[in-house]
């Protein structure tokens, strides 16, 4: 992974859908987030206070969603860049909710938690 954004709204291989309070629901990591974040078991729980970003995948966008949220929209995903792109190569993680040491959906989705 070459590059991180957090808590964006969706752009790069993306539709916006729903935007709102996360809280107290739960997400779900996706048969390649597991690939990707192995030490992610199960249902990611978002604490009260978490907000989020759900988005849909552009058809045909080089963009795989790693957590879903409740409803099933993309609350983080890696977007591929292509070979047309300025930034050819490059493995860009998108997450979409807000996320902090406090929360368990922040100490969960960081790498070593």
């Amino acid at each position: 992974m070459r590059q991180i954004d957090g808590y964006t709204a969706p752009y790069l291989g993306e539709t916006s859908g729903t935007a709102g309070a996360l809280d107290g629901t739960t997400g779900t990591v996706t048969p390649a987030g597991l690939v990707a974040l192995p030490q992610l078991k199960g249902p990611l729980p978002f604490d009260t206070g978490t907000y989020g970003y759900g988005a849909t995948v552009t058809a045909g966008a080089p963009f795989t969603p790693w957590i879903t949220d409740a409803a099933g929209q993309v609350v983080a995903g890696v977007y591929q860049h292509p070979s047309s792109d300025a930034q050819a190569g490059v493995s860009e993680l998108e997450i979409g909710f807000n996320y902090g040491p406090p929360t368990s959906s922040g100490c969960c989705s960081r790498p070593g938690s």
